[in-house]
């Protein structure tokens, strides 16, 4: 029986999934939950195991399963009635935070960077974070960066240098667990701790008014940013603005939209569903999609912007643009997105930036 890959990474440098499992033949995760299933009752375990065993070798059971998502949703109301977890909603969330992030961008320190100049954040049973503040002492806005999936703050040095000259803001930027020199490994509620840690540090170590915090996501890191407003919402905990860029509306909707054959089934819509959290959000929105993105359809961006109710929200198209860094471009479009961006920022924080 063929074994599982659920996911392969989401973000830019590698494509969603290609398949979900190894071969066509097989019955996605069945080998995998067999494996696993709880000893405590043996008789239900075993009927069980027979069940899927018979998926496996029957004519019918074959016929039944060859949809795949029919095939784990009859297994899964089978165990709920015999009152047995297979622990589905786990397997699946540790195959997607294998996957969903990068575990190679663990390097080391680069030579042009002084390991003095990091900033550190610590939190008991937490792993330690490193990041860099750029500060700009003329202003109080302080924008906190949210990479991507495929980079660190290293990387991402050029597009924290410019957000802090274009909009004249202070930047904070730090790798999420798992990321540049973060300690740990990345899922998808400790990227979220993560962001919030970042928030707490400006606020109750630097001092910043949280009411002059701006959370900048980009690709993954618009998710992010939601996910983290939400909790901040709830502790009320105030955030000043969010501006995402490349945001996809859903892990399920990205993945659907680049491998259809994955059955929804396997993806969770609770974590990372972009567009149902924008419908909570009650500070301004800046959104922006390049035109030419081939990672995140700019549909998706676009329902994110949709869904933020209100009109404290703008949404920005770069033309001829895709899913790249914008730090160093030079190109018209990214020149006028800035733009826009700066405008918005001098709305909202008229009175904190400087003239």
């Amino acid at each position: 029986m063929s074994t599982v890959s659920l996911i392969k990474p989401i973000g830019t440098h590698a494509s969603i999934p290609q398949r979900i499992c190894q071969n066509t033949n097989a019955r996605p995760g069945i080998s995998a939950l067999a494996s696993s299933l709880p000893a405590e009752n043996k008789t239900k375990s075993s009927f069980l195991l027979k069940f899927l065993k018979w998926s496996k070798q029957s004519s019918i059971g074959q016929f039944l399963f060859k949809g795949t998502t029919l095939g784990l949703q009859l297994t899964n109301s089978l165990a709920h009635v015999l009152k047995i977890d297979l622990g589905i909603d786990k397997f699946i969330e540790k195959e997607l935070n294998k996957h969903l992030f990068r575990t190679d961008l663990s390097d080391p320190l680069p030579p042009n960077i002084d390991m003095n100049s990091l900033i550190k954040l610590e939190n008991k049973g937490e792993p330690t974070l490193y990041g860099h503040l750029f500060e700009s002492p003329n202003s109080k806005v302080l924008a906190i960066f949210l990479h991507g999936f495929g980079s660190t703050i290293f990387e991402d040095i050029p597009n924290c240098l410019r957000i802090q000259k274009e909009l004249n803001t202070n930047v904070l930027c730090v790798d999420y667990r798992g990321y540049g020199l973060s300690e740990g490994t990345p899922t998808i509620d400790g990227v979220t701790k993560d962001a919030i840690r970042m928030y707490d540090y400006a606020t109750k170590i630097k001092g910043y008014d949280s009411k002059n915090i701006i959370f900048v996501g980009i690709s993954l890191g618009g998710p992010i940013a939601l996910e983290a407003y939400s909790i901040l919402k709830q502790q009320k905990k105030p955030l000043g603005a969010m501006a995402m860029l490349y945001p996809f509306s859903s892990v399920r909707d990205i993945t659907r939209w680049r491998v259809p054959e994955v059955p929804a089934y396997f993806l969770p819509d609770d974590k990372f569903n972009a567009k149902r959290l924008a419908k909570s959000v009650s500070i301004p929105v800046h959104v922006a999609c390049g035109d030419m993105d081939k990672d995140t359809p700019n549909e998706q961006s676009k329902q994110v912007y949709k869904n933020v109710p209100g009109t404290n929200k703008e949404i920005f198209i770069l033309q001829g643009i895709g899913h790249n860094s914008l730090g160093t471009s030079d190109h018209p479009s990214v020149t006028d997105y800035f733009s826009s961006l700066r405008k918005w920022v001098k709305k909202y924080f008229p009175d904190v930036l400087l003239k």
